[in-house]
């Protein structure tokens, strides 16, 4: 018996062993794509390109509001440790701002009978890296109460410069005011409002930090330009 026998095409037809009949073996069938064109290449390797740079932009700019919001806890943190260096050196201690650099440095007054209202740099702190510096800067500082920083002496006020800007000029003419904060042996505080701002150029938002100094409280805040704004004009009107 004939197992198999020739067909008319490209294909052959026959019978297994068992007689049952078998597909036909046809070359166009057995044929597979093994490969891609280039334009497929081409369009694949666009959409993946698509993909990550959107992936990439997506995680710059969390990233970016994460460093804010964590900077306005550390910074909340670093008032109320300032807060307890006071009460256990039983100095008062100030936070310094920079405005060119944006960042603060802690000083200690040393010898407040002697020399008082000198304040150095201190050598004793060891929370330094809740300061405003790497991925934060201070934009502002701003007394909204009583300071220990405005000084009076013998019955008239002092030459201390009470709102952290150059002498003979106002907050407003220079643009921000840069008040220091000065935290007292008892447990209080210069009252103050801080912002700060991330130095990533992707985030445009602001964190306010509101300072009750006389009951201890702390206020915090993540603004977006248009909130500020907002803020800023109730603050005035409640001025």
């Amino acid at each position: 018996m004939n197992a198999l026998r020739k067909h008319d095409g490209p294909c052959r037809i026959g019978l297994s062993l068992s007689g049952a009949m078998r597909p036909p073996a046809c070359g166009a069938v057995r044929r597979r794509r093994e490969a891609f064109t280039l334009v497929e290449l081409i369009l694949a390797l666009a959409l993946v390109l698509f993909l990550g740079a959107m992936i990439a932009v997506n995680y710059a700019g969390l990233r970016a509001s994460q460093d804010l919001d964590e900077a306005a806890d550390q910074f909340e943190t670093a008032v109320r440790l300032a807060q307890a260096e006071a009460s256990a050196t039983g100095k008062r201690l100030r936070l310094e701002f920079d405005p060119a650099g944006g960042t603060c440095r802690l000083l200690i007054e040393l010898l407040p009978l002697t020399e008082p209202n000198v304040f150095q740099e201190y050598s004793g702190c060891t929370w330094r890296q809740y300061l405003p510096g790497e991925s934060s800067s201070v934009a502002a500082s701003t007394f909204t109460g009583p300071s220990a920083f405005q000084t009076v002496t013998f019955g008239q006020q002092s030459t201390s410069n009470t709102t952290g800007v150059p002498a003979g000029q106002t907050a407003d003419q220079q643009g921000q005011s840069f008040s220091p904060i000065t935290f007292s042996p008892d447990g209080s505080c210069d009252s103050a409002t801080v912002e700060l701002v991330s130095r990533s150029p992707q985030d445009q938002r602001r964190a306010i930090i509101e300072i009750d100094g006389l009951n201890g409280t702390i206020n915090s805040m993540i603004l977006a330009p248009a909130e500020l704004e907002e803020y800023r004009q109730q603050q005035g009107a409640g001025q």
